[in-house]
């Protein structure tokens, strides 16, 4: 089994436990951790299909195009439940349909577009190329949005601010883009022999940051209907 491989296995298996966590308590949760469940469930199905192409040789990259609205939706769409000020809930629904927007022109004309005419029909382009840009993008504004609800969240200490299911979600959030954010720059400087190490080093930080978003969702269940009004 070659090493890629198994780095997609170990992080199939990592995005399954928040996933399982999330499933389990769902009917507890509250509107914004419903939200993150549903995401860890879409970003199995996304991992676990990437696994299957492994092991059949096939390209997986179209899906990105797709799931990388989705994810920046549901994210953002959590957040803004955490948010008190208006500005910032205006400016989350800015981002939003700004994000949408550019998925929709990158694919459309700046990747190889995701959908083809061919013999008068609209095809899917399973050999797009993959969406860096967005995924750069989206990262940044995770690493923004991350940030600013963790200094709220200690600006307005509660008490324990890790009781609160938000710290650990926005944790999760800001060390997971961080790492991204530095794995796209390396990426480019480095040679082909090494991809390999960034990548298990990424997938690494990624393993870490899914049992912070898993502790998240466990605080959130046993706190049930008493962490819905949880603003920030």
């Amino acid at each position: 089994m070659d090493e890629f491989r198994i780095i997609v296995i170990v992080a199939v298996f990592f995005t399954s436990i928040p996933m399982i966590i999330g499933l389990f308590g769902y009917q507890k949760l509250n509107n914004s951790m419903r939200l993150l469940s549903i995401l860890f469930v879409i970003m199995f199905l996304v991992e676990a299909y990437g696994l299957y192409q492994t092991f059949i040789f096939g390209d997986n990259r179209w899906i990105f195009h797709f799931y990388t609205p989705i994810e920046f939706t549901l994210l953002l769409a959590v957040f803004y439940k955490w948010q008190s000020l208006r500005v910032i809930k205006r400016m989350i629904i800015l981002l939003i349909i700004g994000f949408i927007t550019f998925c929709i022109i990158n694919s459309a004309f700046i990747d190889n577009s995701v959908f083809i005419w061919l013999n008068g029909s609209l095809l899917l382009n399973t050999h797009v190329s993959f969406n860096y840009l967005p995924i750069k993008i989206s990262d940044i504004i995770y690493v923004a949005v991350a940030s600013l609800t963790l200094i709220r969240i200690f600006i307005q200490d509660k008490g324990s601010i890790t009781s609160e299911p938000a710290f650990w979600v926005s944790a999760a959030l800001l060390l997971f883009a961080s790492s991204a954010i530095v794995f796209f720059v390396f990426i480019e400087l480095i040679s082909s022999q090494r991809i390999v190490l960034i990548w298990i080093l990424h997938n690494m930080v990624n393993a870490v940051a899914n049992i912070l978003y898993a502790i998240g969702l466990i605080i959130a269940y046993r706190k049930g209907s008493r962490a819905i009004n949880e603003v920030f």
